[in-house]
């Protein structure tokens, strides 16, 4: 089944189809157990390895004194170092320059996933620093985490936009459940993110610059890892709903969504 899209003519969220000009999307993705970024089309054909520049992850000075602060509710300690971990919670270590943020396509605002290693009801959970969600997959759930489902720490989880010197903030979700790796589109007015708010692994689609949430998919089956397609007319992830994790594609504002057959996940279209 080959998927063809129209350019220019899906409106996201709920769009209509109208404009002349057709096009064939792409989507990037690495296979099980492997580095190698693949492409192909939105429909799981012509499948090649992507070849990609090498880019060095951009931090912006006091980046972890601002993060503390936005992360930490203004109540963590500004100096304390920051961890990463995964989003089924496995420790990465603290944040450092290869920390890949997820910048906006003008530049401007990071999205960014985290919260506190503090529970809401009073209770530390662990040692009260700031935890980043990266998209640096990695198994072994730690206490009090869950990709799935709520739990004390993982639901900590919020999804910010913050402009790199602090000046600026907006708080896109605000929930007992866990939101972590944010997507920009490629016009900066959407982001995708991973959701367990409704008891497993959903995908949304968020606003950039309003509270408007449109949920993406809707089965029991977990999906996750949301990116873009290549020219941003798709939406691809990763699911189980046959069993095993293939990548799935949905094309916002048509309400379609299957699987492309390929076993993975999808990784961000770099340019």
């Amino acid at each position: 089944m080959a998927i063809f899209l129209i350019a220019g003519s899906l409106t996201l969220g709920c769009g209509k189809a109208a404009g002349p000009e057709v096009v064939v999307d792409q989507v990037a993705f690495v296979a099980p157990g492997s580095d190698m970024v693949l492409r192909m089309n939105t429909d799981g054909t012509n499948v090649k390895e992507r070849t990609e520049s090498s880019t060095t992850p951009r931090v912006w000075p006091n980046q972890v004194t601002i993060l503390n602060n936005i992360c930490g509710g203004g109540s963590s300690d500004p100096s304390l170092p920051i961890e990463l971990v995964s989003p089924d919670g496995a420790p990465l270590g603290p944040l450092g320059d290869s920390w890949r943020p997820e910048w906006s396509p003008n530049g401007k605002q990071i999205a960014v996933a985290c919260g506190r290693d503090y529970a809401g009801d009073g209770h530390v959970v662990g040692d009260g620093h700031v935890v980043i969600v990266t998209d640096v997959e990695r198994g072994s759930e730690r206490p009090g985490w869950s990709r799935s489902r709520p739990a004390k720490l993982s639901s900590q989880m919020e999804i910010y936009l913050v402009t790199p010197d602090g000046s600026s903030l907006t708080q896109l979700t605000s929930n007992m459940a866990g939101d972590w790796l944010p997507r920009w589109h490629p016009s900066g007015k959407y982001l995708l993110i991973e959701s367990n708010r409704d008891g497993n692994s959903e995908i949304y689609q968020l606003s950039s610059d309003s509270t408007e949430i449109f949920r993406v998919t809707r089965q029991e089956a977990d999906d996750q890892s949301p990116v873009w397609s290549r020219d941003g007319y798709s939406i691809a992830y990763t699911s189980n709903a046959t069993g095993d994790f293939e990548v799935h594609v949905a094309i916002p504002g048509v309400g379609e969504n299957f699987s492309t057959g390929q076993a993975g996940r999808p990784v961000p279209w770099r340019n």
